[in-house]
């Protein structure tokens, strides 16, 4: 799915809307990021992370609107939701 971890901060805006997925480290988590090619050609991304067996998954935008914000926002649903 993901093969290669950036620190959210260090993230460029061409990584983060490359239409590959990557991993992305918090200091809450590292969150697997992964697009979903629609047979129209639109991407969209979503966040996953398995915990304790479960897989949480969030949706975080479409592609070439993704911003640091929307992958927080994103991530911050999943570790509030394992929490829970």
């Amino acid at each position: 799915m993901a093969n290669q971890t950036y620190y959210s901060g260090l993230l460029r805006p061409e990584q983060i809307n490359s239409g590959e997925g990557y991993r992305v480290q918090f200091s809450y988590g590292t969150f697997s990021i992964a697009p979903k090619k629609l047979p129209n050609g639109g991407v969209y991304y979503y966040a996953y992370k398995r915990v304790r067996g479960k897989l949480h998954k969030s949706y975080v935008g479409k592609c070439g609107d993704i911003t640091h914000e929307l992958l927080h926002q994103a991530t911050m649903k999943i570790f509030n939701a394992k929490k829970g």
